[in-house]
């Protein structure tokens, strides 16, 4: 974290700003992403149609994060300045966060030398939405959400 700000500082500060429910209203270039990351089209047509609700929460210092639609759900745990892993489509993924400068930033890695690329969320607010913007190789996509 920050040295600026404390640990305790940060999560107060997410809790105001990306704390809630929040729904989908836009996406800019997220088949694109989609394809690069090797989703197949059929799939990549069903991902765009959907429209996910999302759901932020803190559970203790972790952030946790909800996303669902009609066929699909993940759930994100994520944990500050620690090295992690989660699992994205079968694949182990090590995983870092860090808040900064209003923003949570994530980089992700395969672990096991799949085929998945290494990808960068950060999500921020901007005009009062929570926006995802999600980069892999030279592809940038976004996923703008507006609070319910």
């Amino acid at each position: 974290m920050a040295e600026s700000q404390s640990e305790s500082d940060n999560l107060r500060e997410i809790r105001t700003k990306f704390v809630g429910k929040w729904r989908l209203v836009g996406s800019e270039n997220f088949e694109d992403f989609l394809k690069e990351m090797g989703a197949p089209y059929p799939a990549r047509k069903m991902a765009g149609f959907s429209k996910p609700d999302c759901e932020v929460s803190i559970i203790d210092d972790k952030v946790k994060v909800n996303t669902t639609t009609t066929f699909w759900s993940q759930e994100d745990i994520i944990q500050f300045d620690v090295d992690y892993e989660k699992e994205i489509q079968k694949t182990k993924m090590k995983c870092h966060a860090k808040y900064e400068g209003g923003n949570i930033h994530m980089t992700m890695e395969p672990i096991d030398g799949s085929s998945i690329k290494p990808q960068k969320q950060t999500r921020y607010i901007e005009d009062g939405n929570m926006v995802l913007k999600i980069e892999v190789g030279d592809v940038v996509a976004k996923r703008i959400f507006g609070r319910v």
